[in-house]
């Protein structure tokens, strides 16, 4: 009796291993595939963070070479006029004749650096390969700064800068006409861009001789 209960008693036994094995390979199943999407999650995690700070870092390197830097070279633009129309001035008279001439390089150095990289950034020059885009930056800056240097050379000739009379005028005048220079560049710029913009796509807006062309074709 004992022998055949045993012997009944063992395929209940090896069915109770099997379900268990199973269940013990179905928890690892289990788990392997929670690991498996807590890598994905972390993978997707950290391709989220690498995209984010390389966009940040874009934006940032925009602001620097859109932004920043053409702000400053703007500025070292205003103050190089002042120091042609105003030579004698006393902020300028304190620094010492090697810093005066360390002065107006730093100042000539961060005028061409900042409109050579505003050129850089636009639209219009986007287009270009690598090089020709640097070179034409470098040929604006050059162009605009140098032509600036030689009007304010000759004007300032025609006035008296040796005199304390008409320091605040002069002053005035250079503000004005370096603004103005600023703003005329920034126009222009600005009109090729758009027309490039235009250009590349012409549904945008309809120019007046293509309107006019329409009409005569209608008639």
């Amino acid at each position: 009796m004992m022998a055949g209960s045993g012997s009944r008693e063992s395929p209940s036994r090896s069915v109770a291993v099997q379900d268990e094995n199973d269940a013990l390979y179905e928890q690892d199943e289990a788990s392997g595939t929670e690991s498996n999407i807590n890598k994905a999650k972390k993978k997707a995690r950290r391709k989220r963070i690498s995209r984010t700070i390389l966009i940040r870092r874009r934006i940032e390197t925009h602001m620097i070479v859109a932004k920043i830097w053409p702000a400053l070279g703007s500025a070292s633009y205003v103050l190089l006029s002042t120091k042609f129309y105003v030579p004698h001035n006393s902020l300028i008279k304190a620094l010492r004749p090697t810093y005066q001439v360390g002065l107006t390089n730093c100042l000539i150095f961060n005028s061409h650096l900042g409109i050579g990289l505003y050129l850089y950034s636009r639209a219009h020059l986007r287009s270009c390969d690598p090089l020709a885009q640097t070179l034409f930056a470098v040929f604006g800056s050059l162009m605009f700064n140098f032509g600036s240097l030689m009007f304010w050379t000759l004007t300032s000739r025609l006035m008296d800068t040796s005199s304390k009379s008409n320091e605040l005028m002069r002053g005035a005048g250079s503000l004005l006409i370096s603004f103005a220079f600023l703003k005329l560049g920034h126009s222009y710029v600005k009109f090729i861009d758009e027309s490039i913009v235009q250009s590349n796509n012409p549904s945008i807006v309809v120019s007046p001789s293509n309107e006019s062309n329409q009409r005569k074709d209608k008639k």
